[in-house]
């Protein structure tokens, strides 16, 4: 038996860290993760869900996940799979729009994929980069989400910030979380109009229509270049669970200090 395997993660040990890491009940809160991190579940991300929900109650609060869908980014800059140039127009013009109940998600790992499918979800309409929410906030952060800013402030991690909500990472750090995208659209850097995804927008009259989103971000792997900032300022919370880490700060204060960082050097979170 791997490691993995022999890992067993219990419903009752989550809700205990996710209550020690700051959840309590009326937290709304962003949740990343990744379920490998937790060896074996008995129900799996029905587990980590239901850990959640009992965390921060489903009449009080609001849990979110990223529910992305980048398979309706325009398969002429797919990298993976990279499509031979005598397909592309064949998959554009076939691929199916964005619907908030059929759409699955695309590399944010079983626990949102399974969040989906609760009943009471929903699902916030942007092509690529869709939030799903449960909770009593649920419509306010889905009902809106700008097009050409999906981590803007009119999206629902920018609502989040102004209801100073949380985010939590299961098992992943803060290289993996979109969330801290918002500080590079309050700064307005620089790259977020470079190399933008053509997203399949609608299908009007029988016809795919593609449309460039003005302001994009790119990757998140030097967001680690944050972590000081955030321990010496006792802003971030991280303990290490069963095969991974549990990571929780507030959302407000944690996107001041990165636009800060930006206000210093614009490109602090793309330098190496």
């Amino acid at each position: 038996m791997n490691k993995r395997t022999q890992l067993f993660t219990s419903k009752e040990e989550l809700v205990n860290i996710f209550k020690d890491i700051g959840l309590e009940k009326g937290s709304d809160v962003m949740v990343h993760s990744s379920m490998k991190s937790l060896g074996y579940v008995v129900n799996g991300a029905l587990d980590v869900i239901d850990a959640l929900i009992e965390c921060v109650g489903i009449n009080e609060g609001t849990v979110l996940m990223p529910t992305h869908s980048g398979q309706l980014a325009d398969p002429s800059s797919w990298i993976n799979p990279i499509i031979p140039r005598k397909y592309i127009s064949t998959i554009k013009k076939n691929m199916l729009p964005f619907d908030k109940k059929r759409t699955p998600v695309r590399g944010r790992g079983e626990i949102p994929t399974t969040f989906l499918s609760y009943p009471r979800v929903q699902r916030s309409s942007h092509p690529l980069n869709s939030v799903g929410a449960l909770g009593r906030k649920a419509k306010f952060y889905t009902e809106l989400h700008d097009f050409h800013s999906p981590e803007g402030i009119n999206s629902p991690i920018g609502k989040l910030y102004k209801n100073n909500g949380k985010v939590l990472g299961i098992g992943v750090g803060v290289n993996r979380f979109t969330a801290i995208h918002l500080a590079e659209y309050l700064m307005d850097v620089h790259y977020l109009n470079d190399n933008n995804p053509n997203v399949l927008f609608e299908k009007k009259h029988g016809k795919n229509i593609y449309k460039r989103i003005n302001k994009y971000p790119g990757k998140s792997d030097n967001f680690t270049k944050i972590l000081p900032s955030l321990r010496s300022q006792n802003l971030i919370q991280e303990k290490d669970f069963k095969l991974g880490i549990m990571t929780c700060f507030p959302i407000q204060p944690v996107i001041d200090c990165v636009v800060d960082l930006l206000k210093q050097d614009p490109e602090f979170l793309i330098k190496e």
